[in-house]
């Protein structure tokens, strides 16, 4: 038998099995579009150029990583499914005579024709696509559109080298796979999973025990810092826990409904479980994967759409004034000296100043135990209690809040940002104070304003009262040691302007011996966290179009399979005399059920994964949980329209094979 030959069958099998390797190859063809576009916008040169285009390409470079390997790991999934329905075709060649080293000839062909087909067209569609998806880029962030087409060479390259590598390694799986079985094991294999499972206690236990600790970390975190160092643990552990308990724990529970004889005895539930459990050994896996693509989809979505939406909230949030200069470690005599050198810069760039505003504070960093504040140690301190500290005296507070509010001796006013005082008082060292007031907002030190760390504002009755507190906590009693002061204004620049106006003030300042001076400006953090924000948005929602591109795919192979899996069970029934309305309500019943339980487990971890999330979302600045609560709640339905429609055409197909 000739090359010929053996490229002609391979031919053949493909066409044949279309209706298999058909979405096959369509996905396929749209994972390397995606792949080719985020390279090459990772390292386009117009990009580039752009103001503050490396830090979107930062991030569109980690997005580069995770196609790649979920690209990987999906391609291999979903040969899984094409590899089964040929399983018994591979042994029936065998058994007519053909040698497994010709079974791998025509694999290797058909290999090499899906997998060039595949990089050849996704790359011709990915460049097509390149310039559109740089002009929609470009426009999130408010960027000059250049003329031009850009063909990296890089990119291709790349491209061809990861998909190459790819399926070179579906193939030597699948050769393995044949080499290992023989004739019979291969005829037989694509009716493996019939006998019914055994209940599998020890993997329930461990499924039970590893979602349990997930969600106990995500609901018990508090620090945003300790969120980012164990949501990782989290999600290997749900990812765990959601593995073991759809392959352990399911056939647990529906025994333990066909045990319960009222239930199970009627019709037509007894013929519903019974095939859920015939079933539910070889779809377990399918049924996690799904779990989990649709838990990452909603997570990624809802949290990178509620920051790129949230951000003006967040940059309200950290100014009182367009400009703001925070100068730390000075003493009060030094305040007009730093007002001059600001005056004098903005007379410099012809830059007018207006609602001017000021402010001056004293701002610790301690250490609350739930009693009282006091001083860090140096080693060994616990960070989830350490707190911000702003100290003002009370004629200050009642000038910047235009307030009236009286203290008498041992008073104080508190405003907490973060876990609430206990009891009615606090100590500082062995000072205790009532507190007579609790804040509910204000308007002083936004500058200081923490999302990591607890954070706390005291009015106290004096500037005094300040120094003994410093006494009391056995600090060094410097005028200048944790003293701060803020200077913010309007201005009638533009964004150009204002950066050169930041870098004068703090250069000024510098010179002029305040080392501890930074200037920002509200217009210029605008549009750098629109900048990083978007990227976020584009990348999440590239990755969410991805993993719902797989999601669709796997329920489509698990449809199909089950549809040939269940088509001769079926066929018994009607013998049997069931109708074949009686068999379709049967039908239908199981894989609705089978089809909703990953998405109806998808919406309880991302439930329970909402305070972690907000948690690492907090370091970025976003504290909005209700925008993070209403984009979550239009992801999920949106998402939900999808996931039913796509239901239904996969549903319409197991149907026709099934009858």
């Amino acid at each position: 038998m000739g090359s010929k030959f053996y490229f002609k069958m391979a031919i053949r099998n493909i066409k044949k099995n279309a209706k298999t390797y058909g979405p096959y190859m369509i996905a396929s063809v749209c994972t390397v579009v995606m792949f080719y576009i985020i390279q090459f916008l990772s390292i386009s040169e117009t990009l580039g150029k752009m103001n503050d285009g490396a830090s979107i390409q930062y991030v569109l470079t980690l997005g580069v990583g995770v196609v790649g390997l979920f690209a990987g790991i999906f391609l291999f999934y979903t040969n899984s499914f094409l590899i089964k329905r040929r399983q018994k075709e591979f042994g029936l060649f065998n058994i007519l005579g053909m040698d497994k080293k010709h079974i791998t000839k025509v694999l290797s062909i058909e290999t090499f024709v899906i997998g060039m087909a595949s990089i050849v067209g996704g790359l011709i569609v990915g460049i097509a696509f390149s310039k559109m998806m740089l002009l929609i880029l470009l426009k999130i962030f408010d960027f000059e559109v250049p003329s031009g087409f850009e063909i990296p060479m890089q990119s291709i390259s790349l491209t061809c080298l990861v998909f190459i590598g790819i399926y070179s390694a579906i193939l030597i799986w699948n050769i393995v796979q044949i080499y290992r079985a023989k004739p019979m094991e291969l005829l037989q294999k694509a009716r493996a999973g019939e006998k019914e499972p055994r209940s599998r206690w020890l993997l329930t236990l461990i499924g039970i025990m590893s979602l349990s600790s997930g969600y106990a970390i995500a609901l018990q975190i508090e620090s945003p810092v300790n969120a980012i160092d164990t949501f990782l643990l989290a999600v290997i552990l749900v990812m765990i826990g959601t593995y073991a308990l759809f392959i352990g724990g399911s056939i647990i529970v529906l025994k333990a409904l066909k045990k319960n004889k009222r239930l199970y005895y009627r019709n037509p539930n007894f013929i519903t479980l019974s095939g859920m459990i015939y079933r539910m050994k070889q779809n377990a896996v399918g049924l996690a994967n799904i779990c989990i693509l649709t838990t990452a989809v909603l997570i990624m979505l809802s949290a990178t759409s509620s920051i790129a939406v949230g951000v003006d909230g967040i940059i309200k949030s950290q100014y009182d004034r367009e400009m703001m200069t925070v100068v730390e470690q000075i003493t009060k005599e030094q305040i007009p000296l730093v007002e001059e050198v600001i005056q004098k810069v903005c007379d410099q760039l012809g830059i007018e100043m207006s609602n001017i505003y000021t402010e001056q504070i004293h701002y610790l960093m301690l250490e609350y135990d739930g009693k009282c504040f006091k001083e860090p140690l140096k080693n060994g301190f616990n960070f989830d209690d350490l707190s911000g500290v702003g100290l003002i005296p009370l004629d200050v507070y009642n000038t910047l809040e235009e307030q009236n509010e009286v203290l008498q001796p041992g008073e104080v006013l508190v405003y907490e940002q973060g876990n609430k005082l206990k009891g009615d008082s606090v100590k500082f060292g062995e000072d205790k104070f009532l507190i007579k007031k609790q804040l509910e907002e204000v308007k002083i030190s936004k500058m200081f304003q923490s999302s990591i760390i607890q954070r706390y504002i005291f009015v106290v009755e004096s500037e005094e009262v300040i120094q003994k507190i410093y006494q009391s906590l056995e600090r060094k009693v410097e005028s200048k040691s944790d003293f701060s002061y803020v200077y913010g204004f309007d201005t009638n620049a533009n964004k150009k302007s204002d950066y050169e106006l930041m870098k004068a003030i703090e250069n000024e300042l510098e010179q002029a011996g305040f080392i501890n001076a930074a200037a920002a400006s509200e217009r210029f953090t605008r549009a750098d966290y629109q900048m990083m924000y978007g990227g976020l948005l584009f990348v999440g929602i590239f990755l969410g179009l991805l993993f719902s591109m797989a999601t669709a795919l796997i329920i489509y192979y698990k449809q199909i399979s089950e549809g040939y899996d269940d088509q001769e069970r079926f066929k018994i029934l009607q013998k049997v005399g069931m109708s074949k309305e009686e068999v379709r309500k049967v039908i239908r019943s199981q894989v609705v059920a089978v089809f909703f339980l990953p998405v109806i487990v998808a919406f309880i971890h991302v439930m329970v994964a909402s305070k972690i999330i907000l948690k690492m979302l907090a370091i970025l600045g976003f504290e909005n949980s209700m925008l993070f609560i209403g984009c979550l709640i239009v992801t999920v339905l949106i998402f939900s329209v999808l996931y039913t429609f796509v239901y239904s055409l996969t549903a319409r197909n197991y149907y026709k094979i099934v009858e």
